[in-house]
């Protein structure tokens, strides 16, 4: 799993995957930072030969250290999510089952974890 970091807020680009175009969607939960997570290798490949790698967006190799927050027993904390993309995984899984289109920002995503009391302390932002 490889991430990527712009500094373009909710970027939207398209990258050229074999012979396919391909769009990728940088989610930002503050509008300056934005993130996409892929561990499909060709995307990967794709998006470090694009002509804006380097330029709009990187590849974000920080360490993501986990927020420490008070423990509250009435709340589930979700340590090993730390995008916005996983806990839309995250929450698409049984027993959630939340529709992606429910989930379109990450004040969709922040919302319908409140309805499940589930905190993902390690996504920037949260």
């Amino acid at each position: 799993m490889k991430r990527y970091k712009t500094n373009h807020g909710n970027l939207t680009t398209f990258i050229r995957v074999g012979d396919k175009n391909v769009r990728i969607k940088f989610i930002s939960g503050n509008n300056v930072y934005g993130y996409f997570e892929t561990d499909n290798i060709d995307i990967q490949k794709a998006l470090e030969k694009d002509l804006s790698f380097g330029v709009k967006f990187f590849l974000d190799d920080t360490v993501q250290q986990k927020i420490e927050k008070p423990l509250n027993s009435d709340v589930l904390y979700v340590n090993e999510v730390t995008s916005w993309q996983q806990a839309k995984k995250y929450l698409n899984k049984k027993p959630y089952g939340i529709l992606y289109a429910e989930m379109k920002t990450p004040d969709d995503i922040r919302s319908v974890a409140n309805k499940f009391k589930l905190v993902f302390n390690n996504i920037e932002g949260w």
